[in-house]
């Protein structure tokens, strides 16, 4: 499952993909790691691990200004889970996020939290790490990007979770943050023992890390219970304590402890990014600390489903998952959106559909036109009323797929009805919402004897079946699933934007109206 929509919505990478095409010009060595398709297309091989490497320096340098050097045998952090992480700590302070002061435990040769930190919010950090290689490297990206006033770097004891010098200190901290090595062993860290279910597919990148940055005695549960323990020492010191967590059956676990230790103030939340999902886990000991709502709950709550259960007596289609589904592409086509058909069975089937404009909406209106002997397919601008020939009885109009020129008058209408036709539609498009325009050239057309040419603009699908990649703009992008239980069959529309509900719900009450109850 894609979980990008459900990026923190502050993250950089939730609407900005890398263009990989620009980074092979911009950066000579991303070009050397990156090949090219027979269509032009510049690919990255994700299993190979210099590949990522590459690409997160260069992404690092070109969206945050940040030189950083990362060895080819530690972990190299993924960016957007990073961000996610940075920016659930800044909700958690609210409006005072600014400034903040933290410690970041197992830096990493990167020491990306706190120079992200440090680099978006100005935040400063203690960054602690164990081994020697993280050590060197952190501090030479922290003096790097000179940073050197904002970032400390300090060697800690294997198996220490929060420094105890800090219970010394004279210094206090806002926040600590830690994503700890996931495994509890060798035999759990190479999939030999593992709670992954047998049919999730591998991980789509290859991973660099170091055994201390992976393996932990006890795995990561039983880090964070070090951390909750240690907490109790370091109340008065550190406001909130946090822990991203890599395995959803721990977060229960570190809860039940929490409960357990009777410490009530916790909360948590969720790292969404491409087909990964990490959570994070908080708690604190000061009362003037309010949590935030996790944001992939808030969303999936607002995106309630869309689901329309289509009646036996439709009158349009046979009434299985094989005929529906076509009848789904020929109404999407008729549409004339894009779409691309998924995974078809006799008990379920999928479409994806992206639209650059609004087609399905002023169907009544459509209609009365069409039985009036004009075009169904009508665009037209915002409050422009089309320009009046010479003659009285004549209408200027565009033909939409540039068969005809621009301003060209191509028919004269006879008798009142159908001038009357096309003065209530010039009105009744004044008042059309804009939201639901995208571009439009013609307010309407009539019939002629000239045959349409199908400019590429028209095409719903491509050679290849895929959806046209080369327009990044859409208006909605969402899935239609048909799905078969007890006999009955379900229309679900999925909002893939994450933000376009209204829009989904409109597309649905479009194939309810085509599939409505005929009795």
């Amino acid at each position: 499952m894609a979980l990008n929509r459900f990026m923190h919505p502050r993250n950089h990478y939730r609407n900005n993909k890398p263009d990989f095409s620009q980074l092979a010009l911009k950066y000579p060595e991303f070009a050397d790691h990156s090949t090219q398709d027979l269509n032009g297309k510049v690919c990255l091989d994700f299993k190979k691990a210099n590949s990522v490497r590459i690409l997160t320096q260069t992404l690092l340098k070109e969206d945050f200004d940040l030189n950083v050097e990362l060895p080819d045998d530690r972990l190299t952090p993924t960016l957007s889970s990073r961000l996610n992480y940075i920016h659930w700590i800044e909700d958690i302070f609210g409006d005072s996020y600014k400034e903040l002061r933290g410690i970041d435990i197992g830096t990493g040769a990167s020491c990306i939290y706190p120079i992200l930190g440090c680099k978006i919010n100005n935040w400063s950090f203690l960054a602690t790490d164990v081994n020697e290689k993280n050590l060197e490297y952190a501090n030479k990206n922290v003096k790097g990007n000179n940073m050197q006033t904002k970032i400390q770097v300090v060697k800690v004891e294997e198996g220490t979770c929060i420094p105890q010098f800090v219970l010394s200190s004279d210094q206090s901290y806002d926040f600590v943050m830690c994503n700890p090595p996931f495994f509890a062993d060798h035999m759990e860290a190479q999939a030999i023992t593992t709670t992954r279910k047998v049919d999730r597919p591998d991980p789509p990148s290859m991973s660099t890390a170091e055994d201390c940055e992976s393996i932990v005695p006890g795995g990561e549960a039983q880090f964070i219970k070090q951390m909750i323990q240690d907490s109790f020492q370091l109340k008065e010191k550190i406001r909130v304590f946090t822990s991203m967590v890599g395995k959803k059956i721990n977060v229960s676990v570190i809860k039940e402890e929490l409960k357990r230790r009777q410490i009530s103030n916790f909360s948590t939340t969720e790292f969404c990014q491409g087909k990964t999902m990490r959570w994070g886990i908080a708690w604190t000991f000061d009362t003037t600390i309010k949590f935030p709502k996790s944001y992939f709950e808030k969303k999936k709550k607002a995106n309630s489903k869309l689901i329309y259960e289509i009646p036996l007596d439709n009158g349009m289609v046979i009434y299985d998952i094989q005929n529906m589904t076509a009848y789904i592409i020929s109404q999407l086509q008729e549409l004339k959106v894009e779409y691309k058909e998924g995974k078809r069975t006799n008990i379920n089937s999928c479409v994806t559909m992206t639209a650059r404009e609004n087609s399905w909406s002023n169907q009544r209106r459509k209609r009365r036109l069409e039985k009036h002997g004009l075009n169904k397919d009508i665009e037209e601008k915002k409050n422009k009323t089309p320009e009046k020939s010479s003659s009285v009885n004549s209408v200027t109009v565009h033909e939409i797929n540039g068969s005809l020129s621009d301003n060209k008058a191509i028919a004269d209408i006879d008798g009142d009805n159908k001038m009357k036709i096309v003065e209530e539609t010039v009105m009744e498009n004044k008042n059309i919402n804009s939201a639901n325009i995208s571009s439009y050239e013609v307010p309407v057309e009539l019939k002629t004897n000239k045959t349409p040419s199908t400019s590429t603009e028209s095409v719903v699908k491509t050679k290849s079946g895929s959806m046209d990649d080369t327009k990044k703009n859409h208006l909605v992008k969402c899935r239609i699933i048909l799905k078969k239980m007890d006999d009955r069959i379900t229309l679900e529309i999925v909002d893939l934007d994450g933000d376009k509900r209204e829009l989904c719900n409109q597309i649905l009450q479009y194939f309810k109206n085509k599939l409505k109850s005929q009795t």
